[in-house]
């Protein structure tokens, strides 16, 4: 790119989103280090970004921010994990209870010798289907609806993401393809909630999944110009992202991010959460949130990441913070 072009896009990103480096650096003060990107919805454009090594070069689990995309797995084979569109959510998953072995190293917790993985409301929600798993971020559903076919869920999700064609972002191949390396059912379930171990996840790439999964568009690799090349196609059904992004924009409404504030400039139009597990320390967690909003006439999506905290309050504080003075 021509320097005065170069020029030219940075001069016009700062005065769009100026001031944003001074608002990371005080979260960080409270918070240990942190990531933010602004993407450009109809092109894939990076406008702004903070701490370019953590998002373009620095995989993550992504706890919570996986739902969207199970979702979309349990959608396009109703057949498989749909065939009863809702559970029974009592707060907990129990690996042994489905047939399937637990072990400490899967679990969140332990009690009385039995593995589970607790939800995000400890009484569970009860009688709850997809939309309401999306926006109140369940994880017994996703759990129970991955287990009903392990194998043919993991496969499907690589398949339609490419997970294992990037290996910037994740540690693990496909399984059916790469045979030095063997996975678990049980982490297999659990990638369904972003909690496997293994999948790792840059900013730019949770970005550009979320901009193909809500707009109909190839996922591609972010650039400051918009240049970047294809990486994959996934053909998603208009009925069935229209469920996930009604689910996403309930979340900002009366679900996980109900809290979310911006200013009149920018409207929020819908958003996720996510709080993974820190590899190896699964009693703390990491934060990430992902909003898209409407400014000045264009979508974009703003993806944050923090080292240290709950997705549904340090990220999404950091996110209001940004969004209400543009």
């Amino acid at each position: 790119m021509p320097m005065n072009s170069l020029c030219a896009l940075l001069l016009s990103a700062f005065s769009m989103f100026g001031g944003i480096d001074e608002k990371c650096v005080s979260f960080e003060k409270q918070n240990g280090r942190c990531a933010v990107l602004i993407t450009e919805c109809a092109n894939y454009k990076a406008v702004y970004s903070y701490n370019d090594e953590w998002i373009y070069k620095k995989g993550f689990p992504a706890g919570s921010l996986m739902k969207p995309f199970s979702a979309f797995i349990f959608l396009s084979h109703k057949n498989i994990f749909l065939k009863n569109p809702t559970i029974n959510c009592t707060g907990r998953f129990n690996f042994k209870s489905l047939g399937f072995n637990g072990s400490k190293e899967n679990a969140v917790k332990t009690e009385n010798n039995e593995t589970y993985i607790g939800c995000s409301l400890k009484k569970g929600h009860g009688i709850i289907d997809l939309s309401r798993a999306i926006s109140d971020s369940c994880n017994v559903f996703f759990l129970t609806k991955a287990s009903e076919d392990p194998e043919a869920f993991y496969s499907k999700l690589h398949e339609y993401f490419l997970l294992n064609k990037n290996a910037a972002d994740i540690k693990l191949g496909n399984p059916k393809t790469s045979p030095k390396i063997s996975i678990s059912r049980e982490k297999m379930i659990l990638s369904a909630i972003g909690e496997d171990g293994y999948l790792l996840y840059s900013p730019a790439k949770i970005s550009s999944m979320y901009i193909s999964l809500l707009y109909d568009s190839p996922i591609r690799e972010i650039s400051s110009d918009g240049a970047g090349q294809i990486i994959s196609n996934p053909i998603i059904n208009k009925k069935d992202r229209k469920i996930i992004k009604d689910a996403m924009t309930q979340a900002v409404i009366s679900g996980t991010m109900k809290n979310i504030k911006s200013s009149a400039n920018a409207k929020i139009i819908c958003g996720k959460t996510g709080s993974p597990s820190r590899i190896g320390e699964p009693l703390r967690t990491h934060a990430w949130g992902v909003v898209f909003f409407k400014y000045l006439g264009k979508d974009y999506l703003i993806t944050v990441f923090s080292e240290k905290g709950y997705g549904g309050k340090e990220a999404a504080s950091l996110i209001s913070d940004i969004l209400n003075d543009l």
